[in-house]
């Protein structure tokens, strides 16, 4: 089975980032755009994008299993390490070298942290987005 490549357009993403702060599910976001839902799903963490029901999922550090495969869940020492190897102008492939991590998922993991800060900034001045 073949992946299939988007070449997603700026209204494209545009119009995606508007249905999900609309509170619009990303399996019908996905279906709207003619796309798998994993393919809607990174462009949104890739831009950083948020609906009104985000919010932090999981427990930092616990491993879990999805589509049969362990997940690591990144503790909060590895974020910090994460953090301050960006901070020192690495790239996503030697910082996932040295963290023992895919690139992409260094690439994920860092959008995702922008988001957390994002959501964190916005309950410390009263919920406003």
């Amino acid at each position: 089975m073949s992946k299939r490549r988007y070449h997603w357009t700026p209204e494209q993403l545009d119009r995606m980032a508007d249905m999900v702060e609309a509170g619009i599910p990303r399996p019908r976001i996905a279906a709207a755009m003619d796309a798998n839902v994993a393919a809607v799903e990174w462009q949104l963490l890739r831009l950083g994008v948020v609906g009104p029901r985000s919010g932090r999922v999981g427990k930092a550090g616990t491993d879990y299993v999805r589509g049969g495969r362990v997940v690591r869940r990144f503790t909060p020492e590895e974020d910090a390490q994460l953090l301050l190897l960006e901070a020192e102008g690495l790239g996503a492939s030697e910082i996932g070298r040295r963290l023992g991590r895919a690139h992409h998922t260094v690439i994920g993991r860092l959008a995702t942290l922008a988001r957390h800060e994002q959501l964190d900034e916005e309950k410390r001045s009263g919920g406003q987005r």
